[in-house]
């Protein structure tokens, strides 16, 4: 396995392995995934504990966030792009930052 296969497999499986291991995981779940020529498409949603800064304590009471992951893995160009969104907090930092 080279190193570009290596890395595909950690993001695919990148919770699974550690899920029963770590406890900053709260759920994963895969709501879409598709092959659309050579590229495989994954978007996934996470629950997440999360430690708020200090100065944002005032603003958010609870301990866990939603994060969204996309991700699209191409083995013919060898190309591997990801995309993470923190979709928990939104309006907290944009009332935060206006």
């Amino acid at each position: 396995m080279n190193a570009y296969e290596k890395v595909c497999c950690i993001i695919v499986l990148k919770f699974k392995a550690f899920f029963f291991l770590s406890n900053h995981v709260l759920s994963e779940d895969t709501v879409f995934r598709e092959i659309r020529g050579s590229k495989l498409f994954t978007k996934r949603l996470l629950t997440k504990t999360n430690r708020v800064p200090k100065w944002g304590e005032c603003f958010v009471s609870s301990r866990t966030v939603k994060i969204v992951e996309e991700s699209i893995i191409d083995p013919k160009e060898k190309v591997l792009i990801t995309y993470t969104r923190n979709i928990g907090y939104v309006r907290v930092m944009v009332s935060v930052f206006l």
